[in-house]
């Protein structure tokens, strides 16, 4: 039987999921189980894409590098393998704050014309809320890391699934980053909370900024799938830069942003040919938000 490599990735992290499991069956781990793990990950991370397994893999690297485990290193990684195979409690939800490479000790969180990016699920609310109260101070939000991140803010909260996800994606790519020298700081949903806390409490709420762009005031409808994510975001961005968006295409708005995954521009310029609005790209929209951006005070 032939298998993809999405089959071999899922069959191997599926084994190493229950290789955990048996170790930590007895509530203990000893060197010669963290050792065998170590092996049993070095021969197989070549399957391994999963950059959450990266990190484990690094950790207990990190603790055998003397040859010894100690007790300490023990109650560590008997937490993180509870952790990784999602064992760690009853409930659904986990903290993955033990496994995470956050910066240590945590930086300073400063708002003001720095560059955020949000991944997982956080206890704040959903990432949307997160973003409008960061950028209420002055920050820049990006839905995936770009060059100016400043900060890769990680959410309290990760699922029993997380490890068949791309949930570690950015944190592999922070990561990376750091290897370069480059300055972007991984914190803590706890870590960003109580800056934004310690801001609110000293200045107060600032109202919420809208950019001045060419959608201000008008009326923008959206079809078509995007590589930003879903409409509902799409919306989100075109209400940041002042637009007024409607539920479906509507030939009254003023224009048209549509997503080509999938479809070509000259199919929605046929469509949508008999609407007043003007027809532009995901594209064009995020590079009216880039301008945009650099236009708030």
């Amino acid at each position: 039987m032939m298998f993809n490599n999405e089959q071999i990735k899922d069959r191997n992290v599926n084994e190493l999921l229950g290789l955990c499991r048996g170790i930590t069956s007895d509530g203990t781990v000893n060197k010669e189980e963290a050792t065998y793990l170590h092996q049993w990950i070095s021969k197989n991370k070549a399957f391994l894409d999963d950059p959450m397994t990266n990190i484990l893999f690094k950790r207990i690297q990190s603790m055998l590098e003397d040859n010894h485990l100690d007790e300490e290193e023990k109650e560590d990684l008997l937490k993180i393998l509870l952790e990784y195979t999602g064992d760690n409690g009853p409930v659904e939800n986990i903290t993955l704050s033990t496994l995470l490479p956050f910066d240590n000790p945590p930086p300073e969180i400063i708002f003001f014309k720095k560059s955020f990016c949000f991944s997982g699920t956080f206890a704040y609310g959903p990432k949307r809320i997160c973003a409008d109260m960061t950028k209420r101070f002055s920050a820049e939000i990006s839905p995936r890391l770009i060059w100016q991140t400043d900060y890769l803010v990680v959410g309290t909260v990760a699922t029993k699934s997380w490890a068949h996800s791309n949930y570690g994606r950015k944190i592999e790519q922070a990561l990376y980053r750091k290897e370069r020298g480059e300055k972007i700081a991984i914190v803590s949903e706890d870590t960003w909370a109580k800056a934004l806390t310690a801001l609110t409490d000293s200045i107060g709420i600032p109202e919420k900024q809208t950019m001045n762009s060419k959608f201000t005031n008008k009326k923008a409808s959206v079809a078509g799938w995007f590589k930003m994510g879903s409409q509902g975001k799409v919306k989100e961005l075109l209400e940041d830069l002042g637009a007024t968006t409607t539920k479906k295409v509507t030939k009254t708005a003023d224009y048209i942003v549509v997503g080509t995954e999938g479809k070509h521009i000259d199919d929605f310029l046929t469509q949508y040919h008999d609407h007043n609005g003007t027809i532009i790209t995901e594209d064009d929209l995020l590079k009216e938000a880039q301008n945009a951006a650099h236009t708030v005070p």
